[in-house]
């Protein structure tokens, strides 16, 4: 997912973050919820939020909305994904069929390595999807600022 998110919020240059847990019994929680905050570009902030809310009844139900300079990314229970461009153009993003959101991404990049296939992203946009994914987890598990260097 950090691809897909790097891809729609354009360059960060800085993140923020906390995640919350409500209704903990032990080790299980009723609902967990991730907050990130990002800068780009001179003046461009968006914001990140994912959660996850476990049911006894219906199992867990999962949302993840990613907001940016280049457009909105909505997700539910990682089997509806849509993309809304600046315009305010909407389009599906597909996902493949039981298998969850990141499946068709890690098919693609297992072949690469392989050798049956070649990746459908950069390999600079890769490296930035793993800084973003870094400077995130650093950032909840601190409660810091996090500065995203391009080294």
């Amino acid at each position: 997912m950090p691809s897909r998110i790097v891809a729609c919020v354009g360059q960060i240059t800085w993140i923020e973050g906390e995640e919350t847990f409500s209704d903990e019994q032990g080790t299980r929680f009723g609902r967990r919820a991730t907050h990130l905050r990002f800068g780009f570009g001179a003046e461009g902030r968006g914001d990140i939020n994912d959660v996850l809310t476990r049911h006894e009844e219906t199992g867990p139900a999962a949302e993840l909305q990613a907001v940016g300079e280049s457009g909105t990314l909505i997700g539910r229970q990682h089997r509806e994904v849509w993309y809304t461009n600046p315009d305010g153009a909407t389009e599906a993003v597909p996902v493949m069929p039981r298998s969850g959101l990141f499946a068709h991404d890690i098919t693609a990049f297992l072949d690469a390595i392989a050798g049956r296939g070649t990746p459908y992203v950069s390999l600079d946009h890769v490296l930035e999807a793993l800084r973003f994914a870094d400077a995130a987890e650093r950032a909840v598990k601190s409660g810091q600022r996090v500065t995203l260097t391009s080294d």
